[in-house]
């Protein structure tokens, strides 16, 4: 699995650790079991993690959410690990960035707060910031 990098990414470097967390993630996706890793900065973590996931979604024909902690390690991840699985893997696969939940609009409350079967009250800024929701979402 991660041994096939080592000869597609420039400076990839194949660690023990890493090995022995890719088999484990491998193992709970094979298995539908969740799986907790707890690794030291430097093992190769979102490699460990990301391969396996991206076999598992092409060999399944499924998707595969990958939710991190920070906007920091989401741009590494989108910017420089998943190009260089693409370029890496043989099997062509997808990815897409989704930012957080702040940035969706619920259906069912913006149906509830537009038929005005909700007793919300808006100031005059909220009434402003609403027009442009409902713009938005139409």
């Amino acid at each position: 699995m991660l041994t096939n990098l080592v000869d597609s990414i420039p400076d990839f470097e194949e660690r023990s650790g890493q090995i022995k967390m890719a088999s484990a993630v491998e193992k709970a996706l094979k298995k539908g079991e969740h799986l907790a890793v707890e690794a030291p900065c430097g093992v190769g973590k979102t490699f460990a993690y990301l391969l396996p996931a991206i076999e598992h979604a092409i060999k399944n024909e499924t998707r595969v959410v990958i939710c991190t902690a920070n906007i920091a390690l989401q741009e590494q991840i989108i910017s420089k690990d998943l190009p260089a699985l693409k370029n890496a893997v043989k099997e062509p696969f997808r990815y897409e960035l989704i930012k957080g939940i702040g940035n969706y609009l619920c259906l069912d409350r913006f149906e509830d707060l537009n038929s005005g079967t909700n007793r919300a009250t808006f100031d005059r800024s909220e009434k402003a910031e609403w027009k442009k929701i409902v713009r938005w979402a139409e």
